[in-house]
């Protein structure tokens, strides 16, 4: 109703306050009244209204309704840009005068009663339209059921609260409700217009001229301004000195302008009005006298300028909307300073020509003439008229101009030597654009020339790392080896019964490396029961039977040190008594060996500082300390060890152990896992401190050469069968790898023996315990082992680099080759940037300029070789400049073609209940799961939908090997993961936020071989990757990647005390039915993380995601059905 036919045109559109002065007055107030009847009968209570005009002394509140409201403006007409977005406001939520009510001054008398059109507003004239138009709407368009709908939102705006302040003087009333609004930070400020017109009408009803009065007016206003935005600014000031002046033309046409978008987001601002309007060029003796009256201001000069900025404006913005996609809205706010007259002042320059020739042109064109001005408004001669306006020629007459030939269809040959002189800059300007060609074409071919030898560059450092790199982690993998068979073994599996014979060979063979008899070396066997956990009972008999026999061997230098469980026998809870029955079995067992044992407790008591203030966790542990019953002559035990602090004191104080923050998290899917309390209590005697510590006190109080032999060998077939024992607990559907791994023992040995002066020590781990649901788990746990503590020396390595000097190791750097290189001064008009890896030419930004202006007719020919050039060696059409960064093309936006997908339902009626899920990362959409497990997609605005952004993941873990077939058997619902080609297989691929991988990789769906190549990058050559076997090679394929068993992700049901979410609602769909061909929208994908922690490191399986095939577009409050 209130949208201007004609964007350019000022009259072609109705303002509000006209449509309702329009309106027989009458008949709008009893439709009002209607309106009040009906609101009332579906249930709105109306709030007592004010009957009489108060005489306060101070502001009055009260409420009032939309009739009694009248139509005078105190400071002009509101903007209709602004009552418009106003209603929507009030539709969208209702109007809350209670917090912004309207400032009223009345019309009658103090104390006179309230009728119809009683108050005049104030401040609030823009929310009071929208009022009236909500209610006026309301009345004329919904039925009682629609009414019934916006009931609130109605009656919001049919009654409201206003405040009448203090009377003042009536030559006063425009003057305080100016003040008023200023002072309103929420409020829009009126525009230079609506205080024109608001004084303009002030001082006529005081009977006073307008240019004798404004003067005075600003000097008082200002001074009674305590604040300086309650002021007048100097440009306003100086406005409201120019408005009188101007055509009536002027002011309409800059108002309708204003009316149709917000001055900030319009054509012309306040800083052009003040630079342009009525300006004055400084006088030139070289500037003929007729240019100079040319450029003379004027009132009918200053209004063609307006009409121009207008027509300029909304040409631009008709042509971007155009171009717009469907379901895209054009951002003003963003956009409206490239759609303004780039050059205003040429601007002024090129109207004041054309109203110095007006007449001239009127007479010539005859009919033609305003259509022809209008093309003029546009633009459409700017490029005549700007070269008339450059020469500034004084013998310009009627016949130069040629778009007046053009139009006339006359010979424009009549100034003969003007068109040689014309022909021959022709000439001269094809001749400069082909030197400008040609250079541009030879730098293009440098340009080609240093991009394939950054390529060859590229290829030989990629080949020469990688050669480099596998060559060193070949000689470290070599050097890891020799360093662990020579100080920590690690052997398995091996049968129970071989456990101790094994163990002896060990030790001599570390006897005879060390070049002293078996009896002189002096060793330890660690036995921690509380790896095991409840299942420690089952083979309590072989631990009894190892440490016997292990003191046994060697009565003067054998001993052991037996950590008692902290949880109760097979099939039992972790309640005190019945961890005290566990600790009271062990040391049965132990003493029943006392034909061979001596067994003494000893207590470990833990540091505060491990222990956070919160935790209940016992602050001391029980251990058995067992050596040989062995005596001598005189009755003594023979034992070295007897000599030992520990041993005799039975307690070592402060004994730091690990962090929670430090326990393994045994699953390959977790993101964010957390252990159990079976898996804390496995983990509770763990740390290289704990056990740096303990030896520490052991080794305390022996006789020198003990001491200085201490340790020589630990055998810890325990800590491995431990690592072991959490396999007794977990699940068929757990990974072996998942077990709880502790590598404290290896690690203490390992630090220790980078100390000055450290003694010789081995560490001998020997696997023999197997899982008691019968899996052998143990050459997964030999594999783990081995591996992690390859991990832990890498580690080393890097601050200690002579560590694997012996075993011919020690790190190098590869040496870098130079880049090739470019001469500067080879490129003049482009110029070589590199963004995110890639190359590109684009022109540089003031040479390109400088020469286009230069051009006249040779420049469409300059604009399409440019475009050329782009399309080849600068995709994303920018030019470079030297203060703002380039923006590149990233590859990651171009995702091919979109869903040709179209908004169908709405909310309200899917099948409820109805699930919300917000995708992480997601800000334009969220996705919603219906009773019919159908998935929709509901944009909150504007935007596009990557393919790269999961909607939902599932919940489930995942299983390998044999656990894959059980599953199969009991009907699980499982999905495979097998690759068979790192080019061909696919998945969504991310990594933790590590600082090596930096920049990091944007997660996405894309071949692993792209994936690998990054990691290649960033120095991971050859990562490891659960049930996959990876080698990279310097053929083709550079790296081969096959499946070495089944691995499968199980989906499991939404936990009954979690809520369904994005973590786990795919769990709810059918993941079969998501992986057929009839589903065309979306797809189920794997994910794979890359992990470089403490509990894992390599390529690692996480939950499988729900992905589009293809982007989709999506509109603001739309509904999209995916599934």
């Amino acid at each position: 109703m209130f949208l201007p036919g004609d964007l350019a045109d000022p009259k072609s559109g109705t303002h509000v306050v006209d449509y309702f002065v329009a309106l027989d007055r009458v008949a709008w107030v009893q439709s009002m009244q209607d309106l009040r009847g009906r609101l009332q009968t579906l249930g709105w209570m109306q709030e007592p209204e004010v009957t009489h005009v108060p005489q306060p002394t101070a502001a009055v509140d009260f409420m009032a309704n939309i009739t009694m409201l009248n139509l005078n403006l105190m400071r002009g007409k509101p903007k209709v840009v602004n009552v418009i977005e106003t209603v929507r406001n009030f539709l969208d939520q209702k109007f809350e005068s209670l917090r912004s009510p309207l400032v009223v001054v009345p019309d009658t008398g103090l104390g006179q009663p309230v009728a119809t059109g009683t108050w005049t507003v104030s401040v609030g004239m823009t929310r009071a339209l929208a009022c009236r138009l909500v209610c006026s709407l309301a009345e004329q368009h919904l039925a009682d059921e629609e009414l019934q709908l916006l009931r609130a939102e109605v009656s919001a705006c049919f009654q409201f609260k206003c405040v009448m302040e203090v009377p003042v003087p009536p030559e006063e009333l425009v003057a305080k409700s100016i003040r008023a609004k200023f002072v309103v930070s929420e409020s829009t400020r009126p525009d230079i217009l609506q205080l024109y017109s608001g004084l303009q009408a002030s001082f006529a009803t005081q009977g006073l001229v307008y240019q004798d009065a404004i003067a005075a007016f600003v000097a008082d206003f200002n001074a009674k301004s305590s604040v300086e935005t309650a002021r007048l600014s100097e440009g306003e000031v100086k406005m409201l000195l120019l408005l009188p002046s101007q055509e009536a033309l002027f002011l309409e046409a800059l108002s309708g302008h204003w009316d149709q978008f917000k001055k900030e987001d319009s054509g012309i601002t306040m800083r052009v009005l003040l630079s342009q309007v009525s300006r004055t060029k400084a006088k030139d003796s070289r500037v003929p006298l007729v240019w100079q009256t040319i450029f003379a201001p004027s009132a009918r000069k200053n209004t063609y300028f307006i009409l121009r900025q207008i027509a300029v404006f909304v040409k631009a913005v008709q042509q971007a909307s155009s171009t717009l996609r469907k379901g895209q809205s054009l951002n003003l706010p963003v956009r409206a300073a490239r759609f303004r007259d780039q050059s205003p002042d040429l601007g002024y320059d090129i109207v004041c020509c054309w109203a110095h020739w007006e007449q001239d042109f009127r007479t010539a064109l005859g009919g033609k003439y305003d259509e022809t001005f209008n093309k003029f408004l546009a633009g459409a001669f700017d490029k005549e008229f700007t070269e008339k306006v450059k020469t500034q020629d004084g013998g310009l007459v009627l016949e130069d101009w040629r778009f007046l030939s053009i139009l006339q269809g006359t010979d424009t040959t009549v100034r003969s030597l003007e068109v040689k002189q014309a022909e021959a800059d022709q000439a001269a300007e094809r001749a400069k654009y082909a030197a400008w060609e040609a250079a541009v074409l030879k730098e293009q071919q440098l340009f080609q020339e240093y991009c394939g030898k950054v390529r060859a560059h590229e290829a030989k450092r990629q080949a020469d790392e990688r050669a480099f790199r596998l060559e060193d982690a070949a000689c470290f993998d070599k050097a890891c080896a020799q360093y662990m068979e020579a100080w920590v073994p690690v052997l398995g599996p091996i049968a129970p019964e071989f456990v101790n014979a094994q163990s002896r060979k060990l030790l001599n063979e570390f006897a005879v490396r060390q070049g002293v008899q078996p009896d002189g070396v002096v060793s330890l066997l660690l036995a921690d029961l509380t790896k095991l956990g409840s299942a420690f009972s089952k083979h309590l008999t072989n631990v009894t039977k190892f440490v016997a026999d292990h003191v046994q061997a060697d009565p003067l230098n054998a001993a052991a040190l037996v950590f008692p469980p902290n949880t109760g026998c097979w099939g039992s809870t972790f309640n005190e008594a019945e961890v005290e029955k566990a600790i009271g079995d062990v040391e049965s067992a132990l003493k029943m060996e006392q034909g061979s044992l001596v067994v003494r407790k000893i207590t470990l008591t833990l540091a505060e500082s491990c222990l956070a203030a919160q935790s209940r966790r016992c602050g001391f542990h029980e251990a058995f300390f067992c050596i040989s019953s062995v005596k001598g002559a005189e009755g003594e035990l023979l034992s070295h060890w007897v000599k030992s602090v520990t041993y005799y004191r039975r307690t070592i104080p402060d004994v730091p152990v690990a962090a929670h923050a430090d326990y393994v998290v045994p699953d390959l899917s977790a993101i964010n896992g957390c252990t159990s309390i079976s898996q804390r209590l496995k983990q509770a005697l763990s740390g290289e401190a704990f056990y740096l510590k303990v030896l520490s006190k052991l080794r305390t109080g022996l006789p020198p050469k003990e001491a200085k032999l201490l340790p020589k060998l630990f055998t810890w077939e325990f800590q491995l069968l431990c690592l072991g024992s959490h396999c007794f607990s977990v699940s068929q559907n757990d990974i072996g790898s998942g077990a709880v791994k502790d590598l404290s023992l290896i690690k203490a040995r390992t630090l220790s023996s980078l100390e000055p002066h450290a003694n010789p020590t081995m560490v001998a781990s020997l696997i023999w315990a197997r899982d008691d649901s019968g899996a052998d788990r143990r050459v997964q746990l030999l594999e783990w082992l081995n591996a992690k503590f390859k991990r832990t020396l890498q580690d080393l390595v890097k601050e200690r680099p002579d560590i694997l000097e012996e075993y011919g190791y020690k790190p190098n750097t590869l040496e870098v080759t130079s880049l090739p290189s470019y001469k500067d001064a080879d490129f003049i008009w482009t110029i070589p940037v590199v963004e995110a890896g890639k190359h590109f030419l684009p022109m540089r930004a003031d040479k390109l300029q400088d020469f286009k202006m230069s051009l006249n007719v040779c420049q469409e020919m300059m604009a399409a070789a440019v475009v050329q050039h782009n399309q080849k060696f600068n995709p994303a059409g920018h030019a470079w400049t030297p203060a703002k960064k380039r923006t590149a093309e990233i590859a990651e936006l171009d995702q091919g073609e979109a869903l040709n997908l179209s908004p169908s339902g709405k909310v309200e009626d899917l099948p409820q209940p109805v699930i919300t899920i917000l995708p992480d990362g997601a800000t334009t959409f969220k996705i919603l799961l219906d009773n019919k497990r159908q998935v929709w997609l509901q944009a909150t605005s504007d935007g596009e939908v990557s393919v790269y952004q999961p909607l939902m993941l599932a919940w489930g873990s995942y299983v390998t090997g044999a656990d894959v077939e059980a599953r199969e058997k009991a009907k699980a619902s499982l999905l495979s993961m097998a690759f068979q080609s790192a080019s061909d297989g696919r998945a969504f691929c991310f990594h933790e936020d590590l600082e090596k991988l930096k920049p990091p990789f944007v997660g996405k769906c894309c071949s692993i071989k792209e994936f690998l190549e990054y990691l290649e990058g960033k120095g991971v050559v050859k990562p490891f990757f659960v049930s996959h076997e990876l080698k990279v090679q310097d053929g083709d394929p550079k790296f081969a990647l096959r499946s070495t068993e089944p691995c499968a992700f199980e989906k499991k049901d939404v936990p009954a005390n979690q809520q369904a979410c994005y973590q786990n609602a795919l769990s709810m769909m059918d993941l079969k039915a998501l992986q057929s061909e009839q589903t065309v929208n979306v797809f189920v994908q794997h994910r794979l993380k890359f992990l470089d922690n403490k509990q894992q490191t390599g390529i690692y399986p996480q939950k499988p995601g729900l992905f589009l095939k293809k982007r989709l577009l999506i509109a603001s409050g739309q509904l999209y059905r995916l599934v």
